[in-house]
């Protein structure tokens, strides 16, 4: 009797603070982190290489009547940075820099920022193996960014900068892109970098860059906060969801290449929901660019035309109240264990399991007096 009322109470004691994670929690919890999730799943606007090719024109036809306008230079530079003539975007910065002044605002900053960004992802397209020159001058820059600006991009900026120093510590190597997320992680926690921030951070980077189908980047964002699984698991589903979608069967593993250590958690109609919302992505791009492409033939641009997107009804997400399964439930019973057993144990069910104890005593030796 002694024993189990021990146990009884210890059991209660080990559970007060208890918090509950299942698979509805899991889901719940990416639904409550969208800015993160949608990054992964690809729900945001990617422009096709024919919008920016028009954009060159246009902001080349303002340059030419108003040499001074640095809006334009930072349009045109980005313009050729994304169809992927990154020589041609560094040419046009540096242009820029002619006409800057000591009251050209936030300009100073956007100038650094965008430079550093052109070095880099030349650095990424190609370079010589064990090259990190232009590494080097995208971390200068970058920091000189940040000297300006402490809080660009909503303070995501820094984000840039250590991933560029995860580079700069794993780039000599000739398979860099598999060492760059744990560098990242020494990089980060070596100056005591909030893994939450530099994983808000990442992910704004894939959806203002190029990088959001990046394998490297998907890991880095599964890996860097291991105590919130959700994230890291929709990562490791995002990476076997371009093995069989994008980059095809014949290629290496993504998972065994990009291993992100978390333990799995999507069970059943987990699965069949985070496959929708992956889908989801890929459809919300595709018919986001139907539109933008049929604009682009009509002439129009976001540049020269206000009524650009007039019309545009963008793919549906996936119901909220679907991404777990029973969600109210889930949570209405998480409150009863928590404030109701847990809470008032003590109260309750220590006092009706004593007197069970003691009744179930009683019985027993009437039991043998029969």
């Amino acid at each position: 009797m002694k024993r189990l009322s021990l146990a009884l109470a210890v059991m209660l004691a080990g559970h007060a603070n208890a918090c509950y994670n299942d698979s509805d929690t899991y889901l719940t919890e990416l639904r409550d982190n969208l800015d993160v999730t949608n990054a992964i799943i690809g729900r945001f606007t990617i422009y096709p290489p024919e919008y920016y090719e028009k954009r060159i024109q246009i902001q080349k036809a303002i340059l030419a009547k108003d040499p001074n306008n640095l809006d334009a230079y930072d349009n045109i530079s980005v313009a050729y940075d994304r169809v992927g003539r990154g020589n041609d975007a560094i040419r046009w910065i540096e242009e820029k820099r002619k006409h800057l002044g000591m009251n050209s605002g936030n300009h100073l900053y956007t100038t650094e920022a965008n430079e550093g960004t052109f070095y880099i992802v030349r650095w990424l397209r190609g370079h010589k193996e064990g090259d990190l020159t232009d590494a080097q001058k995208a971390e200068k820059y970058v920091e000189k960014a940040l000297e300006y600006n402490p809080n660009g991009h909503f303070g995501r900026e820094f984000s840039q900068l250590y991933c560029i120093r995860a580079i700069l510590q794993c780039g000599a190597k000739s398979d860099w892109e598999t060492h760059f997320t744990a560098s990242l992680l020494q990089v980060a926690d070596k100056e005591h970098i909030d893994r939450k921030k530099l994983r808000y951070g990442i992910a704004g980077m894939m959806v203002l860059g190029a990088a959001w189908n990046s394998p490297m980047f998907i890991q880095a964002v599964g890996q860097l906060v291991p105590e919130e699984p959700q994230i890291g698991n929709l990562c490791k589903e995002k990476l076997r969801f371009l093995q069989g979608h994008t980059i095809g069967d014949s290629e290496a593993d993504l998972t065994e290449k990009y291993p992100i250590h978390v333990e799995r958690a999507f069970h059943g109609r987990d699965d069949v929901i985070v496959d929708q919302l992956l889908r989801n992505g890929v459809d919300f791009q595709a018919s986001q660019e139907a539109f933008v492409q049929t604009r682009l033939k009509q002439g129009k641009h976001t540049d020269t035309d206000k009524d650009f997107w007039n019309g545009y009804e963008p793919t549906p997400p996936v119901p909220t109240q679907t991404w777990a399964s029973s969600t109210v439930f889930s949570r209405a019973w998480t409150y009863i264990l928590n404030d109701f057993i847990m809470g008032g144990g003590c109260c309750l069910l220590i006092p009706v399991g004593i007197v069970f104890l003691v009744v179930r005593s009683i019985v027993r030796q009437r039991l043998r007096k029969v």
